[in-house]
């Protein structure tokens, strides 16, 4: 499934926009006038598939409407109730209501309402996860940086996409998880069939959680580059443990194997040595990016092939490299993703390149002097530039919507021309759709075929 086009009405209570995607080329391109609503609704469509309700509750609009390309479309609406508060009055607060079309069926319709709180509910995680809150009295909190006080509902409605999503399993219970409980089959399915990541504007700072010892400090933040840094580095060591897996497995069945290739007809010699050839260049190839490691067996190109061989020796022969085969192709999927970071890396960045390395993940080399440079010796730009295409190529699923706030920030002129190729070229690796938001007419760059200007009329 995949979205066809959002429309949303009385936007900030003035602004009426409705956005066709392009479904051919997969990139959409918004721009407008600062405060017309491009981030609103980045956000909206972010928040509904993501269940950060709050967000979609706290922006001011009547209706919100998502098409998709079965025909179905679900509206959201807006009404006002009036829920607990230590004033003495009580305090309005807008609940959501999802109506899911779909041909041929009577609407279904769920209430996307506040988060309910479980009975054993740990409350010291309100803390830790919102670190300016300080608890006055057992359902009472201020906000340090307003010093307002609020009610857990309150906290609730105003700051649920800070709070825990740990999910079904967690023990004791999250707020996530009592609101699943409360969620429709129909609207849990919706929401999983897309897959929707939102890129925003601050990318290059990376917020861990504090932790119960320091649930009065501000969130420790580090750099997104470092943190990904070494999740590469997570992610090549697990594919050298699969690797290493499935060769011991295969190893240890190989005997057998090769008793059952005598009932086949064997390739021939040529078949053999081209297969052979192939697999020392594949070899070679995920060596020098990073993937693979040293390894104790000889490379193909040292294994003489005689010019001619008896069945048993060309059967034998066969099996092995099939086994090699099946070995490498555990790299397959991520060696292609390496290769066209490095590449980027390799196009954009002013003399310098970038390594690989199993255990340190990114190595940023100066082309100039040779020497190795520090993951913070990156400029601002070059930092969004690598963070967003390594989340591109590596954090996206297929078929997913990505949402990209102002991809301009930092960016040289130059990159910034080159953006929407850049995007299209990653699209072609691991087909997504993106729409973005922009203020940029260099971003553009002369495709206006693929933009929708929201307008103030």
């Amino acid at each position: 499934m995949r979205i066809k086009q959002v429309g949303v009405k009385d936007l900030f209570g003035m602004f009426n926009h409705v956005i066709p995607f392009n479904e051919r080329e997969r990139v959409t391109i918004i721009y407008g006038l600062n405060g017309i609503g491009k981030t609103a609704i980045l956000r909206m469509i972010n928040g509904f598939f993501n269940a950060r309700y709050s967000v979609i509750r706290s922006t001011p609009f009547s209706v919100f409407v998502i098409w998709f390309d079965d025909g179905s479309h679900i509206e959201i609406t807006k009404s006002k109730r009036m829920i607990e508060s230590i004033r003495t009055v009580e305090k309005e607060s807008p609940e959501l209501f999802a109506e899911y079309h779909t041909p041929g069926q009577p609407p279904r319709v769920a209430t996307l309402g506040l988060f309910v709180k479980p009975d054993n509910f740990p409350m010291h995680l309100l803390e830790e996860y919102i670190p300016s809150l300080i608890r006055v009295a057992p359902d009472l909190w201020r906000m340090g940086s307003s010093e307002e006080l609020l009610t857990f509902e309150e906290i609730v409605d105003s700051y649920a996409e800070l709070l825990p999503s740990f999910g079904l399993w967690s023990d004791p219970p999250t707020l996530v998880e009592s609101s699943r409980r409360n969620t429709p089959d129909w609207l849990a399915e919706l929401r999983a069939a897309i897959n929707v990541r939102f890129v925003e504007t601050q990318r290059l700072v990376a917020t861990t959680r504090s932790t119960r010892k320091n649930r009065r400090e501000s969130s420790a933040s580090t750099s997104a580059v470092a943190r990904y840094s070494e999740e590469i580095a997570d992610m090549i060591q697990r594919r050298q443990a699969e690797y290493g897996a499935r060769s011991q497995e295969l190893d240890r069945t190989f005997p057998m194997r090769v008793l059952d290739a005598k009932h086949h007809a064997a390739p021939s010699i040529e078949e053999l040595r081209q297969r052979l050839d192939a697999i020392e260049k594949r070899r070679m190839r995920l060596k020098q990016i990073g993937v693979l490691g040293k390894e104790t067996n000889p490379t193909f190109q040292q294994v003489r092939l005689p010019q001619s061989a008896d069945e048993t020796t060309r059967n034998l022969l066969s099996v092995y490299v099939k086994d090699v085969e099946q070995k490498l192709e555990i790299f397959d999927d991520v060696a292609k993703r390496i290769e066209t970071l490095i590449q980027f890396i390799r196009e954009h960045f002013y003399k310098k390149q970038l390594v690989i390395d199993t255990e340190r993940g990114f190595v940023i080399i100066s082309t100039a002097s040779g020497n190795e440079l520090s993951l913070n010796q990156l400029s601002s730009g070059e930092q969004h530039e690598l963070v967003l295409i390594y989340e591109l190529l590596f954090r996206v699923k297929k078929n997913s919507l990505i949402l990209i706030d102002e991809p301009e920030i930092s960016l040289h002129v130059d990159w910034q021309m080159q953006f929407l190729d850049d995007i299209q070229n990653v699209v072609r690796l691991s087909p997504f759709d993106v729409l973005l938001a922009t203020h940029s007419p260099m971003i553009i760059n002369q495709r206006w075929d693929l933009t929708v200007e929201l307008s103030a009329e």
